[in-house]
């Protein structure tokens, strides 16, 4: 069976990362979560509690409840407790294995005229990783 790779993060992938997932994850097909969900993925009030997200985040679990094979991998990266969240989700109901993107990142602080900062990051490929639930 053909191994699929659905994406949910807030940017799509690069093509070093895509040759790495299909040299290195053996993925056959990358699947981009809908533009639906990924307005609710990305747009996680900070002011949420925990159970706020969770309740939030139901539809991107839904999705992936019609979508995900246990024969799939799905790269998660985004706020940490929706990601806690759907990580755990998966191995519980559909016992695959999540991938975490690994970058290596270098930050850029610029102080500008009225007294704010822009951080600018500046991030590089190095390979994916496995989740581990324990």
């Amino acid at each position: 069976m053909a191994t699929r790779l659905f994406v949910l993060m807030n940017n799509k992938l690069t093509e070093e990362q895509i040759e790495d997932a299909h040299k290195n994850l053996c993925v056959d097909e990358i699947i981009y979560a809908p533009n639906d969900i990924l307005k609710i993925w990305e747009n996680i009030p900070t002011e949420f509690g925990n159970w706020d997200v969770l309740e939030h985040i139901t539809p991107v679990i839904n999705w992936l409840a019609n979508v995900v094979t246990n024969y799939d991998l799905v790269l998660v990266q985004g706020e940490s407790v929706a990601m806690c969240y759907v990580v755990n989700w998966l191995d519980k109901e559909r016992d695959i294995t999540c991938v975490a993107e690994v970058t290596r990142q270098d930050t850029i602080e610029e102080i500008q005229h009225d007294g704010s900062t822009v951080k600018k990051t500046i991030s590089k490929h190095v390979r994916f990783r496995k989740f581990f639930i324990i």
